[in-house]
């Protein structure tokens, strides 16, 4: 949006797969917040994505928290995989090409690779987009299914604006 200053909130985090109950595994990137899935912890606006993967493996996967919810989410959130390019580059979110919020498959995580994310809440309207990029992929040591992700976003605030440069 041209003439508009974007809004632009960044930060790093880590993730656990589901199957690590004992560990946060999802996180809403509006409050810069881990949470736990299944344990009440997610009130029906909170979370946007969380990370998964088959029992054993090291396939790990980003999904919409919505591809969860059996009621209706308050909002969903598409994926990209822009691959591996630099993070601090991606000064605009595309419009298109994300994958569906209701797919369950969601997007395979890979170090380095960098993420966008569309996240529309019906009340809003416009999408509001972030990115992230994954610095790491690690295992607490106890087996494949505690693994985590280490990773760095930013989150533009204003709705429809696809901007996500920090200084504008």
């Amino acid at each position: 949006m041209f003439g508009v200053d974007p809004q632009v909130r960044a930060g790093n985090s880590r993730v656990w797969e589901l199957a690590a109950t004992d560990l946060p595994s999802a996180f809403d990137l509006f409050t810069g917040r881990r949470l736990f899935l299944g344990s009440g912890d997610i009130g029906s606006t909170e979370g946007d994505v969380f990370l998964t993967g088959p029992p054993g493996s090291t396939d790990l996967r980003l999904r919409s928290i919505a591809s969860l919810l059996r009621a209706e989410a308050s909002h969903v959130v598409g994926l990209q995989d822009l691959g591996a390019i630099d993070f601090d580059s991606l000064g605009e979110a595309p419009e298109d090409g994300y994958v569906d919020a209701e797919d369950s498959s969601g997007v395979r995580v890979e170090q380095g690779h960098v993420y966008v994310l569309s996240v529309v809440r019906p009340s809003v309207g416009a999408p509001n987009y972030a990115k992230l990029v994954v610095d790491a992929v690690g295992s607490s040591g106890a087996g494949p299914d505690r693994q985590f992700v280490d990773f760095r976003y930013a989150v533009q605030l204003q709705p429809g604006n696809r901007g996500l440069d920090e200084e504008g």
